[in-house]
């Protein structure tokens, strides 16, 4: 079975998507012989309350059985956002969401932040996996709207080394300069990588017994 880790639905504010619907992203899973895809709202974002675009995503995908059977919803959370623990309740328990995505860089907190770390514990605790985008566009052809930020592996270590037993993806995987303490924290964590960013680039480290 082939699983696509790294799809959404929605709108980026800069430019044109493809596949900006889950009967778009469907078909385009169908071109590339694709079974399931995990898939969050991209609106999340960008939306003041990034469980508007959970909600959004749930309508959507409950709305057709192709939707249900194929798609799997992980929703965006901000721990800066005053309700974010109500809304990783209902996304748990009503929407049937998965797992996380978190965006650090655009929802201006640190990835080690208290309130990310409690976030990533209490996902642990649902069972539900953690997803850190190292990038999510090229900065060097950003809008002038757009962060500049961007994660390295070093920052998701940061992360694991205080939550060791969650559930860790990252997506746009580079690798860079990394401490040997780093290292070891990465290689120890059960983790999966999407490494469409790094062509020809092996990654050597890491596991994925429990996904």
């Amino acid at each position: 079975m082939l699983i696509d880790i790294h799809a959404y639905t929605g709108h980026w504010p800069f430019r044109r998507l493809r596949g900006s619907t889950c009967r778009a992203l469907l078909e385009r899973m169908n071109e590339y012989s694709v079974d399931m895809a995990v898939v969050s709202s991209i609106n999340g974002i960008f939306y003041k309350n990034t469980q508007s675009a959970n909600v959004e995503l749930y309508e959507e995908i409950k709305s057709n059985k192709q939707f249900r059977n194929r798609l799997i919803p992980f929703a965006v959370i901000n721990p800066t956002y005053t309700d974010w623990k109500y809304d990783l309740d209902v996304c748990y328990k009503k929407l049937g969401m998965k797992g996380l995505r978190l965006y650090p860089q655009y929802h201006d907190y640190e990835i080690n932040a208290p309130s990310c770390i409690e976030l990533v514990k209490m996902a642990r605790d649902r069972g539900m996996p953690v997803s850190f985008s190292i990038r999510v566009i090229d900065t060097r052809q950003r809008s002038w709207f757009d962060t500049k930020k961007e994660l390295n592996l070093s920052d998701i270590a940061a992360v694991v080394s205080q939550v060791p037993d969650a559930k860790y993806i990252v997506l746009h995987t580079r690798i860079g300069n990394m401490s040997d303490n780093a290292v070891e924290t990465i290689k120890r964590a059960n983790i999966v990588f999407d490494t469409a960013r790094l062509i020809g680039v092996p990654v050597s480290f890491g596991h994925s017994s429990a996904y």
